[in-house]
Formats: structure tokens, C-alpha cells, sequence
């Protein structure tokens, strides 16, 4: 259920028209609500509080530009046990429509784990041609427990910009001796 609501919020709503090579247009909104009440009782009153619902709420618009996007991706991947799962976000990878996906600069990556998975995915890490995206080197990792998720996001032009060729490839790891399920997002702008 958490991955499909995940898919729906970033890939469902991100509209996608025609192939992104000519008169191609991406619009939508990355959304990211809460719906959470604290509350405390005691003897005498029952303290309440609730979160604010709109934790993010992101409108992206065609253009490479900030709060815009041009080309998207997404995939429902596997990894073999203790394997990995290199992807090349500047050539290695196509959208829906067939067209060769190489974004310069990242706007959003969002990945979650399935639930079934027996242990952690891993996100980042050796490779050559590593991105660093949020990371401090490309050894460094972020884990994902089974049915986790992990949200990077930036909408300005200061979003991670990617080095054809050089850092171009993330990887994600299965630390678990069983098959590893994960879905994955992707935004950014060839510019």
C-alpha cells in the first residue's frame, strides 16, 4: 500500500505528455503529507496537538530552470541476492516513451523498499562514475530498511548536478542473501 500511495504521489501525479524529445511537457506536483495527533492525558485535561498536513508540496512546471523539470523516470527493480543495481541517469536508462532519459540536474530521487525484502537496500557506494548526489563521497551509503523509503529533494537550480560520465551512476545495493524489491523516482532537467 505504502509503495503504491509513494508511486501515486511522485509518479502519478507527475503528468508526462508526448516523448520528451519534441513538444514534450512534464507538470505535476511532488506532495508529501502528514496526518499525525499527539496528544497527552492526565488527570485533569487532555492535551492535543496536530502536525501541520503539507510537509511538502512541490508544483514543477516544464523548463530546466528552478521548480522545473523536463524528464522523468521511474522503475520497479529487483536485485539478486547480495547483488547490485547500477543505474546510469545520464544515458544508461529510458522513459515510457522510449526516449534515452540524461538528466544534468536532479530535482528529486525517491526510493522505497518493499516490504517483503528479508533485509536493507543500500543507496550509494563504490562504483565507478558514482554520484554523490547527497552524500560526501561516493563510498558513502544511506540504508532502507524493508518497507522504508528515503526522499532527496530540491527544486532550485542549486539541485544535485550530475557529471556525465564521471558521476553519473547510482547504485543500490542488496545486503540480504534473498531477492531485494525497490521503486524509484527520478526528476530533474537536462540542463
Amino acid at each position: 500500500m505504502r509503495d503504491r500511495l509513494i508511486g501515486f504521489l511522485l509518479a502519478g501525479s507527475l503528468l508526462a505528455t508526448g516523448a520528451l524529445a519534441i513538444g514534450a511537457t512534464v507538470s505535476g506536483q511532488l506532495t508529501v503529507s502528514l496526518s499525525l495527533l499527539h496528544q497527552s492525558t492526565n488527570a485533569l485535561s487532555t492535551a492535543k496537538e496536530t502536525l501541520p498536513s503539507s510537509f511538502i508540496n512541490q508544483t514543477f512546471a516544464t523548463g530546466s530552470g528552478s521548480n522545473q523539470i523536463n524528464q522523468i523516470w521511474y522503475g520497479s527493480r529487483t536485485i539478486a541476492a547480495s547483488g547490485v543495481d547500477n543505474i546510469d541517469i545520464a544515458g544508461g536508462i529510458t522513459d515510457s516513451f522510449g526516449t534515452v532519459v540524461s538528466m544534468m540536474h536532479v530535482r528529486f530521487i525517491a526510493i522505497s523498499a518493499t516490504a517483503t525484502n528479508s533485509g536493507d537496500i543500500a543507496v550509494g557506494g563504490p562504483v565507478s562514475n558514482g554520484v554523490t548526489i547527497y552524500f560526501g563521497t561516493t563510498n558513502d551509503t544511506v540504508r532502507i530498511p524493508p518497507a522504508g523509503a528515503l526522499l532527496w529533494f530540491c527544486a532550485t537550480t542549486s539541485a544535485w548536478s550530475n557529471a556525465v560520465g564521471s558521476a553519473d551512476v547510482l547504485q543500490i545495493t542488496n545486503r540480504s542473501a534473498s531477492i531485494a524489491g525497490y521503486n524509484i523516482y527520478f526528476g530533474g532537467s537536462t540542463q
